[in-house]
């Protein structure tokens, strides 16, 4: 796993809760992401990463393993 990779699972961690997550986790399989975790998550990486995430880039963010691959493309 990657620096980046494991700062952002540690985003998911500590807003769900959640010591479970891992680069395979998506919105379905993972209690307490709702949409108002998603967009906190959503804005948590995007101030750590200095990046700008568009709407459209948030509402088909729908795993880690996406998220990791947005912000892999925009640094």
């Amino acid at each position: 796993m990657t620096k980046l990779e494991k700062q952002i699972i540690d985003i998911f961690k500590n807003n769900l809760k959640d010591k479970k997550i891992k680069k395979n986790s998506t919105i379905q399989n993972t209690e307490g992401w709702d949409s108002l975790n998603h967009v906190n998550i959503v804005s948590e990486v995007s101030k750590k990463f200095s990046i700008k995430i568009s709407f459209n880039e948030m509402v088909n963010i729908n795993s880690v393993r996406n998220i990791i691959s947005l912000v892999k493309k925009k640094l």
